[in-house]
């Protein structure tokens, strides 16, 4: 089995969501582009990611589709995997 890949995410100081910390969305969406997947990617926070400050992207080598895990010192900062994207109908709703 190949070894994990590992890549390196830094939030730049701009993307700032509350203080000391990066925007979620934006975080997920930089980490989301890191997943081998060809739909979906449901990304998971699970502490608030720093600003400025370099974090590894870990991953599987291979695969057609492959979570990461984004370190940082080793304590999880975000997860993120492949996800079955359902589409669901949305009722209309009306002006009154």
């Amino acid at each position: 089995m190949p070894a994990p890949a590992t890549r390196e995410l830094t939030v730049a100081a701009r993307f700032n969501g509350p203080p000391s910390s990066a925007n979620g969305g934006y975080l997920s969406g930089r980490l989301a582009q890191h997943v081998r997947a060809t739909g979906a990617v449901e990304v998971t926070l699970g502490r608030p990611p720093p600003l400025e400050v370099p974090m590894e992207v870990v991953g599987e080598a291979a695969g057609p589709a492959g979570g990461v895990r984004l370190l940082r010192g080793g304590d999880l900062i975000a997860e993120a995997v492949p996800a079955a994207f359902q589409d669901v109908a949305v009722p209309a709703v009306g002006y009154a």
